[in-house]
């Protein structure tokens, strides 16, 4: 192979330039780069992020995997295939777990439905001989490439770190509305994740199969700045990194630990639903002997949405070292928020929260159940947030300007000024929204509605200096 950068840029459509290069993340699974798709005025006319992660499995394709690259193929996501052949790669020298699953819950025909980040291709790069960070040892590694929309808003966790800082330096509780928007969003990707896998190719439909997350945290959730009908004002959650996921059954033999090929309990110490393996200084432990599952799922959900609640980044168990061995404390202990002495989240929102984290993995509700329950309870809770400044929304309060306000509304009109959620709207109906001179209701306003778009569409590339110690730079520019 040429060098990455040069070699990557063959695969991709050349009727202009790539620039790329600048590191935006970096953690165990290796390092994140955004590139810039510039025309000859260097004016951006496109965005990708790039994940350059390093992964010692058989690149062989698993039983329980059959039928899925097919579909990737299907939809273009192997760049490194020659195009006017394409699925004549082997198949033998493609399988890449997160590459897979991630594209199999892309469908890019519907892009505001998504529920995860979506992938726009994925490529197989050499071995590379890697130092392990704990040990110091070596081990050849086969290097990938997964590329993806740059999602620049940031992620939950950022959202909640704002939300410590507060304003005047005094917490801001998170409002409910966004909760059930976040808590709204997570389902329906958990049932995708069900739905995606069970209705592919060579689907083991005997084994009910799933797609079992195993690390969902609060930075493993993006936001999208994009606006759409539902919840318009919030910044929509998407939950990213399936690094750690596999497709399992209640009885699959990857389930044993004693299993060569078992799987791999990628949580975070925090995270670890009762039924998850975790290597403690005592050893292999965990809180119950049950198979990890949809309800695996389901509890890490619960926990997100809890840290939210509690403005925490993670919650600790009560020891430090083991896995969870209880239901969760949210209704003997709900949250409180310093400075907020009479603030309180709904009963519903506290009771499903402690549904999710049962002990019992049986007694927590499935995805499907869990989605009902939410679009059961949320409208008593939402204020009109699910609705607020949509484009049905913005038409009736226009046709009403004319018309006196009542007393609600002059209400609302004194209330939060903050109208950052506008970036991510079409400039028209942003436009439109200023006109109204109306404001969010009190209290229902974000600390943080995302990061800036440090390169707009349509505007000159702005390109800080590359990192010249980083070995995945990129092209040269």
């Amino acid at each position: 192979m040429g060098k990455l950068g040069e070699d990557d840029c063959s695969s991709l459509p050349q009727e202009h330039t790539w620039l790329g290069g600048v590191q935006i993340g970096e953690g165990g699974f290796g390092t994140i780069h955004c590139w810039l798709k510039v025309d000859q005025n260097q004016n951006v006319i496109d965005r990708m992020v790039i994940k350059d992660p390093h992964c010692s499995d058989d690149t062989k394709e698993p039983p329980a995997y059959r039928g899925i690259y097919e579909e990737l193929v299907r939809k273009g996501m192997d760049f490194g295939i020659n195009p006017d052949r394409p699925g004549h790669a082997t198949i033998d020298e493609r399988f890449f777990r997160e590459a897979y699953l991630q594209g199999l819950m892309t469908d890019n025909s519907r892009p505001f439905s998504a529920a995860t980040v979506s992938l726009r291709g994925f490529k197989k790069g050499h071995l590379d001989n890697i130092t392990s960070k704990l040990d110091g040892s070596q081990k050849l590694k086969t290097h990938w490439r997964i590329y993806m929309d740059l999602l620049h808003a940031g992620d939950l966790k950022n959202l909640i770190e704002r939300h410590i800082a507060g304003k005047n330096g005094r917490k801001d509780p998170i409002p409910e509305p966004y909760i059930w928007c976040v808590f709204t969003c997570i389902a329906e990707a958990l049932v995708q994740l069900e739905s995606a896998v069970q209705a592919r190719p060579n689907a083991r439909q005997q084994q009910d199969e799933v797609i079992a997350l195993m690390d969902m945290k609060p930075p493993n959730i993006l936001l999208q700045d994009k606006r759409g009908d539902r919840y318009p004002v919030y910044p929509k959650p998407l939950l990213s990194d399936l690094g750690a996921a596999h497709v399992l059954y209640k009885e699959d033999p990857l389930q044993n630990r004693d299993v060569r090929g078992h799987y791999f309990h990628g949580a975070t110490s925090g995270f670890f639903a009762p039924e998850m393996w975790k290597d403690t200084n005592y050893g292999w432990e965990r809180g119950i002997d049950k198979p990890v599952y949809s309800w695996t799922n389901i509890w890490q959900a619960g926990r997100t949405i809890e840290c939210m609640m509690r403005l925490r980044v993670k919650l600790d168990h009560e020891k430090y070292s083991l896995v969870c061995d209880d239901n969760s404390r949210i209704k003997e202990d709900p949250p409180r928020i310093e400075g907020f002495p009479e603030f309180r989240y709904s009963d519903d929102l506290i009771d499903l929260v402690w549904r999710c984290q049962r002990f019992e993995p049986e007694q927590r509700p499935t995805p499907t159940q869990l989605l009902e329950l939410i679009r059961s309870r949320a409208p008593k809770h939402n204020r009109g947030m699910d609705e607020w400044g949509n484009a049905t929304w913005i038409e009736k309060r226009e046709a009403a300007s004319s018309q006196p306000k009542t007393y609600s509304e002059v209400l609302v009109s004194s209330a939060s000024s903050n109208l950052d959620f506008l970036d991510g709207y079409p400039p028209d109906l942003a436009k439109r929204y200023r006109q109204l001179n109306v404001s969010l209701p009190m209290g229902w306003d974000l600390a943080f509605y995302g990061y800036k778009d440090p390169a707009r569409l349509n505007t000159r590339a702005r390109i800080p200096p590359r990192k010249p110690e980083d070995p995945y730079a990129g092209v040269k520019w």
